[in-house]
């Protein structure tokens, strides 16, 4: 019997929902030996994707106000891990991205995760790897054009 289009995208959302579960208790172990707050841990990742924010720019996407966001920015070039300079355009704005440090710690976060997937890849006969990479692909490309 042929499944409907919405048993489909469930059926791979439940399959997604497992594969997450499991890629999260592989990881556990490293993300456990953090020494970072939740707060600091998000702030580290999202200037890992966006590379460098102003202050108010970090407040607006942790949804905090901005003194919250500046203590967060203080903690994290205290840890090393982010730099504040004077935005050139407005000396009223500090903007912050990752030093080679910080940038170091959230590829490391990454690393484990790659090489667990490069692992379980291997598993794979080479056309399960193929429809993988075929369903990668289209989904990074729906991923990119939702955002776009």
């Amino acid at each position: 019997m042929k499944q409907s289009p919405d048993q489909a995208v469930e059926q791979t959302v439940v399959a997604y929902r497992h594969f997450w579960t499991a890629l999260l208790q592989s990881a556990e172990p490293i993300w456990s030996q953090l020494d970072l707050t939740i707060s600091q841990l998000k702030g580290l990742i999202l200037l890992e994707v966006r590379k460098e924010l102003s202050v108010g720019e970090i407040a607006e996407a942790l949804g905090t106000g901005r003194p919250t966001a500046s203590i967060l920015v203080e903690q994290l070039v205290q840890l090393r891990l982010a730099t504040r300079t004077e935005d050139p355009t407005d000396r009223r704005r500090s903007l912050v991205c990752l030093t080679e440090e910080g940038k170091e710690l959230a590829a490391s976060l990454h690393c484990h995760d790659e090489e667990f997937m490069r692992g379980m890849f291997e598993r794979l006969h080479a056309d399960e790897l193929g429809a993988l990479t075929e369903g990668l692909t289209a989904l990074t490309a729906a991923m990119l054009a939702s955002s776009a």
